[in-house]
């Protein structure tokens, strides 16, 4: 062991909490358990020890709910990092070939020997006995503390090293509902009984506690679960838990990490789909143990199945629109669920005009009073019905973990749009309406190509398409958005021009100059629409979102 890692070891793990056990160790209570072994030699060594920090204050409230017991443990656990090691082990005889080989003890000196700080002697390897694997537990039940040395030593080199994988440094976390520890590997079994036997015995008895790694979820599902009880009422989750925790399969269900969900099969049946989320290892050891078996529930026999993880469909607090978070939103402004206008949902009151009232109306018309609710049943963005956005009520609500639902919902809405806009164009004579598009094949023995196309009315006045050349996606669809409209303003009578395509990033690009790589078809469409907007001041452009999925 080098002096980098006694070092290290000793500063990290010499500390000290409050309590009532702040005059207990871990070493005195070793001592106490191996009383009534054979006792061995102990040679303590001397050890650089700092003075040791701080006293450390009670755990934050709500870790453990056992009252006084967060401090007794943090004492326990902080005795924990006081271990210092002998300078020798003996040979076990009960467990031959686990122990390190010790060996022979000098002659001629003190049970402690301070040296003064200077380089160790050359190790001849050849003659140096190789070391065997030993145990952490062999190496703890052997601690005992060690003198402080005189002022002025040096650091010592020698005593075993510290296990790889146990705690270092810090180790109080409240996570979990409860403590974590932060070690530098994953813990072994071995570990993690040092632990229990330790913690053990720092807690009042018959206090339930359990080490074990972290785990990852598993998700069951229970079919046919009764959705009413035997006086007819709705079966609650609270009553579904403590049927859960006292079935058969108490063992499983009582690592339930949040409460179970309740799915109502349909709106006249008497069964509903139970979810639940177990606490279980990355192998799925623990949910194995229920999967295909019955349990009984409300008198009931129900099948336990796995089940899939659905994490539902994200919706906006920015426009209120599902299928996306509220940081990748890309509306210009806010929207009140509520009413949809520009401001926040607590601010309603404040801007919406069916609430904040208004002093110049005749009669006047008063605000709405705090205690009464918004005389808006409101307007859904997404349904079209008389209600929030964020309502219980709404029918996006009741499919919020089917996507594909949503987004079905959304293109058939989107086909309606589109249909009345391309109906009132079509029915406006001085509209000319124009498609467009590029593809990019998979093979690079192919070029990019790109179509337009140009209505007037029913009529098709232009239909063009050629090889782009060898470009990206978005170039491609940006030429076509060059070609749709060079064609337009060419065309007599034309007032106003509506393209159509399913890259906004291109039509954002086709009349922006500045320099990027299709800066040529960018000029060409400038150059055009200044010429065409030149005659006419009433003259516009509109380029319409037709997503690719709607074809």
């Amino acid at each position: 062991m080098n002096n980098g890692t006694m070092e290290q070891w000793v500063q990290e793990w010499d500390v000290t909490g409050q309590g009532d056990l702040a005059e207990i160790s871990l070493a005195s209570m070793l001592e106490a358990e191996m009383s009534s072994r054979e006792e061995p030699t102990i040679h303590p060594v001397p050890v650089f020890r700092p003075p040791p920090p701080a006293a450390h204050g009670p755990l934050d409230e709500g870790v453990i709910d056992v009252g006084a017991l967060p401090d007794i443990l943090m004492q326990a656990l902080d005795d924990l990092g006081c271990l210092a090691s002998p300078s020798c082990i003996p040979t076990s005889k009960k467990r031959k070939g686990v122990d390190r080989p010790v060996p022979p003890l000098p002659q001629k000196k003190s049970k402690v020997a301070y040296s003064r700080p200077g380089l160790p002697p050359p190790i001849n390897r050849a003659t140096k006995p190789k070391p065997h694997p030993t145990t952490w537990a062999g190496i703890a039940c052997q601690a005992a503390l060690m003198p402080p040395p005189p002022p002025g030593l040096g650091l010592q080199r020698r005593g075993p090293s510290p296990p790889p994988s146990f705690p270092m440094g810090h180790l109080h976390h409240p996570a979990y509902d409860g403590l974590l520890l932060v070690t530098p590997t994953v813990a072994s079994p071995s570990d993690l009984d040092i632990l229990h036997n330790f913690i053990r015995k720092s807690l009042p008895t018959g206090t339930l506690f359990e080490v074990a790694l972290p785990s990852s979820t598993s998700f069951i599902k229970i079919l046919d679960v009764p959705y009413f009880d035997p006086k007819g009422l709705k079966i609650t989750q609270e009553a579904l838990e403590k049927a859960l925790r006292t079935s058969v399969h108490a063992e499983v269900f009582a690592y339930l990490s949040t409460k179970p969900r309740i799915d109502h099969n349909s709106e006249h049946s008497t069964s509903c789909t139970m979810y639940c989320n177990i606490w279980d290892s990355q192998q799925g050891t623990r949910a194995k143990k229920a999967l295909g078996q019955p349990i009984f529930l409300a008198g009931q026999s129900c099948a336990i199945r796995p089940a899939a993880r659905h994490t539902g469909v994200l919706l906006c607090q920015h426009c209120w629109k599902w299928g996306h978070p509220t940081v990748a939103c890309k509306a210009k402004q806010l929207s009140c669920p509520i009413c949809s206008g520009p401001h926040e949902q607590k601010e309603h009151r404040q801007h919406a005009g069916c609430c904040k009232g208004n002093a110049k109306a005749k009669p006047p018309v008063l605000p709405t009073p705090c205690d009464q609710p918004c005389p808006r049943k409101g307007c859904c963005v997404n349904c079209h019905n008389d209600h929030a956005a964020n309502s219980a009520s709404c029918k996006f609500w009741a499919h919020r973990y089917d996507r594909e639902w949503i987004m079905n919902k959304y293109r058939q809405d989107r086909r309606l749009y589109l249909d009345e806009l391309i109906a009132k164009a079509r029915a406006d004579p001085l509209t000319v309406l124009a498609a467009t598009d590029g593809s990019v094949p998979q093979s690079n023995q192919y070029q990019a190509a790109l179509a337009a196309i140009i209505y007037k009315g029913h009529h098709k006045l232009e239909r063009t398409r050629y090889v782009s050349g060898r470009v990206t996606a978005p170039d491609a669809e940006l030429n076509a958005i060059s070609c749709a409209v060079r064609l337009a303003v060419k065309q007599a009578n034309c007032q106003h021009i509506m393209v159509f395509t399913d890259s906004m990033g291109s039509a954002h690009r086709a009349v922006d100059p500045s320099v990027h790589s299709g800066q040529a078809f960018s000029l060409s469409v400038c150059r055009a629409l200044q010429e065409w907007f030149e005659a006419d001041d009433l003259r516009r452009i509109t380029f319409v979102y037709i997503p690719s999925a709607l074809r």
